[in-house]
């Protein structure tokens, strides 16, 4: 039984989307503005800890992206375009 592959293009909207969402989740990490959007979607209030939801997106959002990436690659070799 063969896997579905998702479209090139998909990929390249998930890292493109990805890396603007580290993008912005690691500048308000470091400029230390917690997020009010953890309340809005999930219902979760972070209080103190509002650093750990975004320290959390940075890194689950690193994994998809990498994810992708590695499936791009993985079908350039398969293509022949890539030894």
């Amino acid at each position: 039984m063969g896997t579905t592959r998702l479209p090139r293009w998909f990929n390249m909207v998930f890292i493109v989307f990805g890396a603007y969402v580290i993008l912005t989740h690691t500048l308000g990490l470091l400029s230390g503005t917690p997020w009010g959007g953890f309340e809005l979607l999930f219902g979760w209030e972070l209080g103190s800890a509002w650093w750990v939801g975004r320290l959390a997106m940075v890194v689950g959002w690193t994994g998809i992206v990498a994810m992708n990436v590695q499936g791009l690659r993985r079908g350039r070799r398969r293509a022949g375009l890539v030894e």
